[in-house]
């Protein structure tokens, strides 16, 4: 595990480059975003404890904003698919609501009877 601050932000980069690429992917999982969120998040939890920030000059500066920039744009991209998952698993809910209420009103009972449901 690095723990120089140039490895650490080297780190940083490939976590949210992967996060990017994993995001972008048609079939990417959410599983796998979770787990790259989790590594990014530990690296920049170490690069937050180091008290000595005389290795933060203006080009690892600049460097840190393009990853802020980077996450900036990987938000919506996940914000959106989030969304769109939400919205197919509310539309099969729904399905298997309609289909259960056809199913069983009209299921014949054990007796031979019918029992009229409707109001």
């Amino acid at each position: 595990m690095p723990t120089s601050p140039e490895a650490l932000l080297q780190e940083l980069i490939q976590c949210t480059l992967a996060l990017e690429e994993s995001v972008q992917q048609e079939d990417s999982d959410p599983d796998k975003w979770n787990q790259l969120l989790e590594n990014r998040q530990r690296v920049i939890d170490q690069l937050d404890k180091i008290e000595d920030k005389s290795w933060l000059d203006e080009n690892k500066k600049d460097i840190l904003l393009r990853i802020y920039r980077k996450d900036q744009q990987i938000l919506p991209l996940m914000q959106a698919k989030q969304e769109s998952v939400s919205l197919k698993l509310r539309e099969i809910q729904q399905i298997r609501a309609a289909s259960n209420q056809y199913t069983n009103r009209y299921a014949a009972s054990g007796y031979g009877a019918f029992f009229d449901k409707r109001k």
